[in-house]
C-alpha cells in the first residue's frame, strides 16, 4: 500500500513539474533575440532590438504566414510578417524592462520566441564622507560611507584597507543600498601610531568610482566601550565625601562625569584626567536620589568619545538636618490657677529635612532656673499640655532624623492677662 502512495505521489510532482521543465527547454528554441549596442545602458540611451526565427522554426517556408510582434512588457510596440523583425526603442525607464518576440501563425494563438532584459541605470558617484571606527580597543574596523545616487544597476562596494608592511585587508558587498561594511579585523594595540590608508570602490557594468583616501590611526578610530561596574561609595556613610568608580578599558586616560538629581533635567559635567576609575564628588546633597553616568576616551585631540555608561542611580545618606522649625502656640486659660498650651509647626523642607524626619522633641522649661520640667517625643506637627498660670514658661521644639536633630526653635509662654492686652478666660469668652 505504500508502494502505491508513493508512486502516486511522485507521479503527481511529474505532472506539476512537466510545464515548467517544458517552457525552460522551449524558451529561444524557436529564435533570438539580439540586443545592440548593450542590454545594459546609460539613463536616456536608444537601443536597436532584432527578433529572428531559426530555420524551420516558422510557420512555412513562405514569410508571409509567420507574423513576428515584439512587447515591451505586456504591450505589443511592433509587429512584423517575416522572418525576422527589428525596432529602436528610446525612452526607456530607470531599471530593468522585459522585451518578448512572439510568433503566430494566421490566426492561431500566439507562442513565445524569446525574450530579452534590458537594464537602464546611471553611472555610479564617488562614494563620499569615508569614516571608520573601532569599537573597543579589541573590536573590529567597520567604514561607512554616503553612496551618492542609486544606480538602478547590480552594484558592488568594495572596501580596502591598508596598513604597515604592505598588508591589506579588502571585503565587499553586492546591494544596491550597500553603504557600510565591517572587515572583521582590529588594529593592534601595540602600534597607535601606526597609519592606515582605507578606500571604497563602487562598481557597475556603466563604470566604476572610488572614493578619496582616508588615512588614520589606531587612537583617530578608535572609540572605547562604555565604562562598566558604576559604583558609588561615601566614607563613614556621608554625603560629605563620596567617590564614583567605574571600570575601563586599558588605554583609557580621560573620562567625563554626569551626574543629575533624578527630579532635575540639567547634569553637572566633570571632566577628569588619568582617573583610573574612580572620582570624588564633593558637592552632593543629602537624602537626593541621583542618576549617575560616565563616558571615556583614548586621546585629547584624537578619536571620540565611548557612549555613556549604563545609569547607576542611587540614594545619598542622610545628614542631621540643617532648618529650624516655624512654631506657634495657642494658650488658653482652663481655671484661674491652670493654662492649656497648643503647639504647632510646619514640616521642614526636604532640602532643610536632608534624610526622613522620624519624630519631633517637645521640651517644656520654667524660664526663672531654666529647667526642663517636660519632655516628650512625637510623631505629629502639634502638641498639648496643661501647665499652671503661675510660672513663667518656655517651649523648645527640634525634628530628628536617623542622623541627630535640627537646632531646637524656642518660644516663650506669655502670660496675656497680665498685661493691659486681651486673654482667654477658659470658657471661650474673652475679658479685660
Amino acid at each position: 500500500m505504500a508502494h502505491i502512495v508513493r508512486t502516486c505521489y511522485l507521479a503527481l510532482i511529474f505532472v506539476i513539474m512537466s510545464p515548467l521543465v517544458k517552457a525552460t527547454i522551449d524558451v529561444c528554441k524557436r529564435g533570438d533575440v539580439t540586443v545592440e549596442p548593450s542590454r545594459v545602458l546609460p539613463f536616456g540611451s536608444a537601443v536597436n532590438i532584432s527578433c529572428s526565427l531559426k530555420p524551420k522554426q516558422g510557420c512555412s517556408p513562405y514569410s508571409n504566414f509567420n507574423r513576428l510582434s515584439l512587447y515591451k512588457l505586456h504591450q505589443k510596440i511592433k509587429f512584423q510578417h517575416g522572418h525576422s523583425l527589428s525596432s529602436q526603442v528610446s525612452g526607456l525607464p530607470l531599471g530593468t524592462t522585459v522585451f518578448v518576440c512572439k510568433l503566430a501563425c494566421g490566426s492561431s494563438e500566439e507562442i513565445q520566441i524569446c525574450g530579452a532584459e534590458i537594464s537602464v541605470g546611471v553611472v555610479p558617484e564617488q562614494p563620499q564622507n569615508l569614516s571608520c571606527t573601532q569599537k573597543g580597543e579589541r573590536g573590529t574596523v567597520a567604514c561607512t560611507w554616503d553612496r551618492g545616487r542609486d544606480t538602478h544597476l547590480p552594484t558592488a562596494y568594495t572596501l580596502q584597507l591598508n596598513g604597515p608592511k604592505n598588508l591589506t585587508w579588502q571585503k565587499t558587498c553586492n546591494d544596491y543600498y550597500c553603504d557600510h561594511l565591517d572587515l572583521g579585523i582590529n588594529l593592534p594595540l601595540e602600534s597607535p601610531e601606526s597609519s592606515y590608508t582605507a578606500r571604497v570602490t563602487t562598481i557597475s557594468d556603466l563604470g566604476n568610482a572610488s572614493s578619496f583616501p582616508s588615512t588614520f590611526t589606531f587612537l583617530d578610530i578608535v572609540r572605547p566601550l562604555p565604562p562598566w561596574d558604576i559604583r558609588i561609595k561615601c566614607a563613614n556613610d556621608s554625603v560629605s565625601r563620596c567617590t564614583l568608580q567605574w571600570r575601563d578599558e586599558g588605554m583609557v586616560l580621560f573620562n567625563r562625569l554626569r551626574y543629575r538629581p533624578s527630579n532635575s533635567r540639567s547634569w553637572n559635567m566633570v571632566n577628569t584626567t588619568n582617573a583610573k576609575g574612580r572620582h570624588d564628588l564633593l558637592d552632593l546633597k543629602p537624602f537626593t536620589d541621583y542618576e549617575f553616568q560616565v563616558s571615556s576616551k583614548l586621546h585629547l585631540y584624537k578619536g571620540s568619545w565611548s557612549d555613556w555608561s549604563e545609569s547607576l542611580r542611587m540614594q545619598t545618606p542622610e545628614e542631621e538636618p540643617s532648618g529650624t522649625l516655624d512654631v506657634w502656640y495657642i494658650r488658653q486659660n482652663t481655671d484661674y490657677r491652670k493654662q492649656q498650651i497648643s503647639l504647632f509647626w510646619k514640616n521642614l523642607s526636604v532640602s532643610e529635612a536632608r534624610g526622613k524626619i522620624l519624630h519631633y522633641q517637645v521640651t517644656l522649661l520654667e524660664v526663672a532656673g531654666e529647667k526642663a520640667t517636660l519632655q516628650n517625643i512625637t510623631e505629629h506637627t502639634s502638641w498639648t499640655w496643661v501647665i499652671p498660670r503661675t510660672e513663667n514658661w518656655a517651649v523648645a521644639v527640634s525634628a530628628a532624623n536617623s542622623k541627630g536633630s535640627s537646632l531646637p526653635t524656642r518660644i516663650n509662654i506669655t502670660d496675656l492677662c497680665g498685661s493691659e492686652a486681651l486673654c482667654g478666660n477658659g470658657d471661650g469668652k474673652l475679658n479685660d
